[in-house]
């Protein structure tokens, strides 16, 4: 290393101090860094150097320049600020002699030895010793306590460099314009929900002339339809909860209460009696053990998604927001808020509305959605319609939220034909309905005049595309079968002389095998329907390949499992290898994995198998030893196994080949699958296919055990007698109508 690019290293060289033989605290005072040449003594001869003097940014740090011999090199300096420093009283000054005998070397090699007051005040004395010198502390001098503190602490004491002040201060410094004025007016009456407060700063800017961005006028809508509670007027006109519906939840808490103190008692019983250690209880990867209220008996299946339709204006917020000025923070300040009459709301909107028409040819989808807000809220349900398909005209992108005005107010005047035209009109635009659009369309049925046909073509419905149902939807359908509709809607017969309890509506359980216990019917195993099995691949496709980071690993699985299939049961392996292994001595289990195999070979002779696993699980410790190496390479030959590669998300992969399998198909998996990745894809699909295709597994001393789905769906039912069950959100809890 030549002697100049050794220089330039020397500012980062640094020394420890050591009293007697142990370190000072870290950081060590600034005074004590000093420049080592090298790791080995540099041609074979200790040469003294000296320490460039930094230039520093803040007058409020102290660097010392200390001269010393050859040492090896440790980690960068740090510094002490100037008061801790002064407070510390320093660390007494080295002898005068060697003070001198230092000044002298230093004059030989060409350097300006430290001479007077400028000599480091805190370098006790400079020991050579075998051409290695060490700097120490005097044994008698305690350290301070500021140099006791941690490099956190120091950090947080030292003042601002000079130059980011001045950038900060010149961030401060710029003026606010009065467009970017707007913009923070305007996106601080959204955030507290002050429609007065953003119209007054839309009149201020209309005046002065400044131009207002067309987000802004999107959020302006919003504000003047209700913004997020403006729905609330009109549900408080609809049946929320029931007192039959309230019973029914809390049966459904107390089997929930019960399974899982009963899955407590075995886990303990499990933990006492094993003696490989405790029983998993993460989820996922991490090998998860199925609760008594995840097991398929008595109540299979998960709580269906209910996404909520009725979005705000936040996207349209965040969008104003990302507008403005970088490095200007919008100053929250407490107004009172000015109500504001609805009447006055409105006309406010439909004014600012028609000034965002004349400035742009395109409004935002958000828009048009304020707008059929607007009318829903004033009752009339014909307007809010009509500004929907005012917005599908102009272009804009269909969204559900858009449709949701003109059903709630439809369901809310009970005229429910008009109610199926908009659900009509949404499966037009390729939309599905969720949990909430059901439950209006009956609040629609309970309230007018529906035909028992369109009535039973909405449960049908239902049946196809939901599983379980929350509080609300079971209210409905209480409403409806307690109307005078549901009386004279069936077939062949009218209300005359028939009183109100042609419908009796009451709880009932379901048996494992699927009968009722006060209808007298069974319940049937529903799967997806033949053209829904390649809807649902190809979603999964889609989302996979939008996703990964390099889809055309997905591609080659795809062309892979096209050559080697058609496979029926999917293993995931990392899900049964890691089953139980969450304490101390578990690792990851190519056995559990055999034993998956081995049983699904004997109650499954005819089903093809595939196992897979990330590839870096083939690479690991437990896939070198025999057990590991002797199942990959017995797969491998039989083309059960395929490795996900690197960078991969191994869901998709396994997920495509479990719905690729058809109705046959099996996964094995604890897997509960409410990642955000399942939450993309459609619930009418998953949601059924997970209750009908998944096989849980459990490990104990008597060895494995699968749990395979029950023998019918978790979903509202039409029973063979005419009668009809809707599931509660969770338990075995069902609420029943039967004739």
């Amino acid at each position: 290393m030549s002697s100049a690019k050794l220089r330039r290293f020397m500012p980062l060289a640094s020394h420890y101090l050591n009293a007697g033989r142990a370190r000072l605290p870290q950081p060590a005072p600034s005074c004590l860094f000093s420049c080592l040449v090298h790791q080995r003594v540099w041609q074979g001869a200790i040469r003294p150097c000296i320490l460039a003097q930094s230039s520093l940014r803040s007058a409020s740090l102290q660097w010392h320049r200390p001269y010393c011999d050859y040492q090896c090199l440790p980690p960068r300096p740090r510094f002490i600020p100037r008061a801790t420093m002064q407070a510390s009283g320093g660390i007494g000054n080295p002898p005068a002699a060697k003070r001198h005998k230092i000044g002298e070397t230093e004059a030989a090699n060409g350097h300006t030895p430290c001479s007077g007051t400028n000599t480091c005040p805190h370098v006790t004395q400079h020991q050579h010793s075998q051409g290695t010198q060490e700097l120490q502390v005097s044994s008698q001098q305690q350290l301070p306590e500021q140099l006791q503190q941690s490099p956190k602490q120091l950090k947080q004491q030292l003042p601002q460099q000079p130059k980011q002040q001045q950038q900060q201060k010149a961030k401060k410094q710029r003026p606010i314009t009065p467009a970017h004025q707007l913009l923070i007016d305007i996106q601080t009456a959204a955030k507290t929900q002050d429609p007065a407060a953003g119209i007054t700063a839309y009149n201020r800017a209309v005046a002065d002339g400044i131009n207002v961005d067309l987000s802004l006028y999107s959020v302006l809508l919003y504000l003047c339809s209700g913004g997020d509670e403006w729905e609330q007027s009109l549900h408080q006109q609809l049946v929320e909860t029931t007192p039959l519906v309230e019973s029914i939840l809390q049966q459904a808490a107390a089997d929930v209460a019960q399974a899982e103190a009963a899955t407590a008692v075995a886990e303990d019983s499990a933990a006492l009696s094993s003696n490989n250690g405790p029983p998993a209880k993460a989820n996922g990867e991490q090998g998860s053990t199925p609760t008594a209220a995840d097991l398929p008996s008595g109540s299979p299946g998960t709580p269906d998604a209910t996404g909520s339709a009725n979005t705000t204006a936040v996207d349209a917020v965040t969008t104003a927001s990302e507008s403005g000025q970088e490095g200007t923070k919008t100053p929250v300040a407490t107004a009172v808020i000015v109500k504001m009459s609805p009447a006055e709301l409105h006309q406010a909107g439909r004014s600012i509305f028609d000034q965002m028409q004349k400035q742009s040819t395109k409004p935002l989808e958000l828009a048009y959605t304020a707008l059929a807000r607007m009318a829903a809220t004033a009752g009339d349900g014909d307007a809010a319609l009509e500004a929907t398909i005012r917005g599908l005209t102009a272009g804009v992108t269909p969204k559900l939220r858009g449709f949701v005005p003109a059903l709630l107010a439809y369901a809310v005047a009970g005229e429910s034909e008009k109610a199926f035209q908009v659900a009509e009109l949404i499966q037009e635009q390729k939309l599905d309905l969720t949990e909430s659009e059901f439950a209006l369309l009956l609040q629609a049925c309970a309230r007018g005049a529906a035909s028992w046909q369109s009535v039973k073509a909405l449960l049908s419905r239902m049946t196809k595309e939901l599983t379980r149902l929350q509080p609300e939807t079971l209210a409905a359908a209480e409403q409806y079968f307690r109307s005078d509709a549901a009386l004279a809607a069936v077939e062949g017969n009218d209300s005359k002389g028939r009183g109100r309890g042609c419908w009796v509506l009451e709880p009932c359980t379901v048996s494992d095998t699927g009968q009722t216990s006060n209808c007298g019917g069974q319940l049937q195993a529903l799967d997806l329907e033949d053209e829904e099995w390649d809807q649902f691949a190809n979603g999964i496709a889609q989302l996979a390949a939008q996703r990964e980071r390099k889809p055309k690993d997905f591609k080659l699985f795809q062309a892979w499992l096209e050559q080697h299939g058609p496979v029926q049961a999917l293993i995931d392996g990392a899900n049964v290898a890691l089953y139980g292994q969450n304490w101390e001595r578990g690792a990851f289990n190519f056995g559990q994995i055999k034993g998956v195999m081995d049983q699904l070979g004997r109650t499954h002779p005819n089903l093809h198998p595939l196992m897979m696993l990330h590839v870096g699980r083939t690479k690991g410790p437990a896939a070198e030893c025999k057990t590991g190496k002797t199942l990959l390479a017995s797969l491998k030959k039989r083309h059960a196994f395929y490795a996900t590669p690197t960078g991969s998300n191994d869901d998709w992969y396994w997920m495509y080949a479990a719905v690729k399998a058809g109705p046959k198909g099996l996964l094995i998996s604890n897997d509960e699958m409410r990642d955000h990745m399942f939450q993309l894809l459609a619930p009418r699909f998953f949601h059924k296919w997970k209750q009908r295709h998944q096989v849980k597994f459990t490990f104990d001393e008597s060895g494995l055990h699968l749990h395979h789905p029950a023998v019918y769906t978790v979903c509202a039912q039409g029973l063979a007698n005419g009668s009809y069950v809707f599931p509660a959100a969770q338990g075995n809890a069902w609420l029943s109508a039967r004739l």
